[in-house]
């Protein structure tokens, strides 16, 4: 954006800028939980859940461990249930 500001003036970077926060708005608010949701087989709202409450709680630590630990958790809670109901353990992929 300065590069913008000093060769094509104020226009050009502010339409830079808001072109920047759009771009990274939709990549991190819609194109990352649906990546990391199939990566992971989490819905994609839960992914965005996942990462607001590991951003609030733990800042940016949070928000890098919050998919890992709920994939984590949400795969041991459907080994024990699936072991509850007597089935065969799912085979580790």
């Amino acid at each position: 954006m300065l590069v913008a500001l000093a060769t094509s003036g104020v226009t050009d970077a502010l339409i830079l800028l808001v072109v920047i926060v759009v771009v990274q708005q939709v990549e991190g608010d819609l194109l990352a939980p649906v990546v990391l949701g199939k990566a992971t087989s989490l819905h994609p709202l839960a992914t965005l859940a996942a990462l607001t409450a590991g951003a609030v709680l733990l800042g940016v630590l949070g928000a890098f461990l919050a998919i890992p630990v709920t994939a984590s958790v949400t795969r041991g809670a459907s080994y024990l249930r699936e072991r509850r109901r007597g089935a065969p353990a799912p085979a580790p992929t």
